[in-house]
């Protein structure tokens, strides 16, 4: 994204839902995400796992990125990446597999983007 988006414009929201490659996605978009206070991503630990990736440092990338909260969009309620990880303990595979989340990630430090029920 970095290499697409010119370093004079500001990304207020993204969505990113490329099947299990958010995290390679994120590597390329650090100055991307520095504009950025929040946006929707895909969570699919399976997915994430096939491209090479693994959910669990995927959540801390994010955290590292300045992006501390969570959202879980289809639960709509806030969580953290702990009680993700504990959500999915204990699952089949089967299970894991049909476990696709849509979370929804700000900055602590923005109240504005605190998305309606957190």
């Amino acid at each position: 994204m970095d290499s697409i988006i010119p370093p004079d414009v500001k990304v207020s929201f993204f969505k990113m839902d490329i099947e299990g490659s958010e995290w390679k996605a994120l590597k390329g978009m650090q100055r991307t995400l520095r504009s950025c206070n929040s946006f929707i991503t895909e969570f699919l630990t399976p997915g994430l796992r096939r491209t090479g990736g693994d959910p669990w440092a995927y959540l801390a990338q994010l955290a590292d990125s300045g992006f501390t909260r969570i959202f879980d969009v289809d639960a709509m309620r806030e969580t953290s990446a702990a009680e993700l990880k504990d959500r999915y303990k204990g699952l089949t595979t089967r299970e894991e597999q049909q476990l696709i989340l849509n979370l929804y990630c700000w900055r602590a430090e923005r109240p504005e983007c605190v998305p309606p029920g957190a």
